[in-house]
């Protein structure tokens, strides 16, 4: 089996990407920062004995041509996904160790580099997340690669994760009052991590992939106001069954208000200059807002034809 080098395993989606192929009987090699861990087990136990860690930074062209060595197909999962601070830091991983790391694949003569975008490269309103990721894209598809494949995921969900999913989950479950953009009328189409691992194991080395670009998003059409209401339903029905004979929590039962435009503008403008001026973090950025208001419902057939792939709805899957 080939050797596949994986960027950013050690994150949600990429630990379940490398125990799949591994299981596969992939060979694996990780290139992981220093700070990389993973809780409760050594990173290179992660595939059964079939994963060698490479320690290494993709902004460092030195550290991507040894990590390169022997490399036969590339996953490019790892990404800076949100920034509280300082934002030139999605130009410096995203776009940027994108272009280096493409370029090493193709010193080397990689013969599949599969790369990890996001739906939000379709977004009308952009932010800098959403432009490091498209400039990531053109420069796999500008470069001279053997063959290459970019996915676009959509909001990715599971009880614990991915990290975009919790944010919005936590503050659902957690606010004492819900308000939503617009009154979370733009529409999503969550998919669950099992089911977005499930298409990406089976791209390596699939003609039928080459040169294409898929968005992988689950099956149901949501608004964000409706997930909401899903996750709290799924939390009480939870409550209900660790206590059974107790009334729901009065915290659960929760109305959800809708914020209007020139207040999401306003507070955007307010807390940026807050972290200017006293510092600490973003608490709402342009790239939150833009996210909250856009919708993402793309539904690729490309996919399901290429890849056999059938996700599940958002409804019917514990979150």
């Amino acid at each position: 089996m080939d050797l596949i080098l994986i960027t950013g395993g050690t994150g949600q989606m990429g630990q379940k990407l490398v125990q799949k192929l591994a299981m596969a009987g992939y060979r694996i090699r990780l290139l992981c920062l220093d700070s990389d861990r993973i809780q409760g087990q050594r990173i290179q136990d992660l595939g059964q004995g079939k994963v060698e860690v490479c320690t290494g930074d993709i902004r460092s062209p030195k550290d991507l041509d040894r990590a390169l060595i022997g490399i036969k197909v590339v996953y490019h999962l790892a990404a800076v996904i949100f920034a509280t601070k300082n934002e030139d830091i999605f130009h410096e991983v995203n776009a940027r160790g994108t272009e280096n790391l493409v370029q090493a694949a193709e010193k080397v003569g990689v013969e599949h580099f599969i790369y990890i975008s996001s739906i939000s490269v379709i977004y009308s309103i952009s932010n800098s997340y959403s432009r490091s990721k498209l400039a990531g894209e053109n420069f796999v598809k500008g470069a001279s690669l053997k063959a290459y494949t970019i996915v676009r995921p959509s909001l990715v969900h599971s009880e614990n994760g991915g990290e975009e999913f919790l944010r919005f989950k936590n503050y659902i479950l957690n606010a004492r009052i819900i308000f939503l953009p617009l009154n979370g009328k733009a529409i999503k189409r969550p998919i669950h991590v099992d089911d977005l691992i499930s298409a990406l194991v089976q791209i390596p080395n699939n003609e039928k992939t080459f040169g294409k670009i898929y968005a992988l998003t689950g099956d149901e059409a949501l608004s964000l106001k409706s997930m909401a209401e899903i996750i709290l339903k799924k939390s009480m029905r939870a409550g209900q069954d660790e206590k059974p004979a107790m009334a729901l929590s009065p915290s659960k039962q929760k109305n959800i208000y809708s914020l209007p435009n020139w207040l999401c503008l306003l507070a955007v403008g307010f807390f940026y200059w807050k972290m200017k001026l006293v510092g600490g973090n973003n608490l709402f950025t342009w790239q939150t807002y833009t996210g909250l208001i856009q919708d993402a419902e793309m539904k690729d057939e490309k996919v399901r034809e290429d890849l056999d792939f059938h996700p599940r709805s958002f409804s019917e899957i514990k979150v």
